[in-house]
């Protein structure tokens, strides 16, 4: 039913027009979220959601900070904050505890932080 309503972007084009090309990414995540059962999908889901919006977060801040230290260190601030986060975020995974609940979450929090926080943004 997620799969069906999310593929309706791609047929109705006032919601097409609305979204764009990106539509994509929102059949790609319902594909990727299905787990065998309904309590499987919907913790892979709030993880998923949980992991987007920290790393989001945490990666708009951190961009703001090296935007404000100027053009030299900016590179090295975005470069170092991408190795610890990233770093901390890998070695969790180790803690069984996190691992069993968590693991998903962590993977997408590494894939989403640093994809926004290495971007250009026009003007910035």
């Amino acid at each position: 039913m997620a799969l069906t309503v999310v593929s309706l972007f791609y047929y109705m084009r006032p919601l097409y027009e609305g979204v764009g090309g990106n539509a994509m990414w929102a059949v790609m995540t319902v594909v990727v979220v299905f787990e065998n059962n309904v309590g499987a999908t919907l913790c892979k889901s709030i993880n998923r959601i949980c992991g987007t919006f920290l790393a989001g977060f945490l990666a708009i801040g951190i961009h703001w900070i090296a935007n404000q230290s100027g053009e030299e260190f900016e590179p090295f601030i975005t470069g170092i904050s991408v190795f610890l986060l990233g770093s901390a975020a890998t070695f969790s995974r180790f803690i069984p505890s996190v691992k069993t609940r968590f693991d998903y979450g962590i993977m997408i929090f590494i894939l989403t932080f640093s994809l926004v926080s290495v971007i250009r943004l026009p003007g910035g």
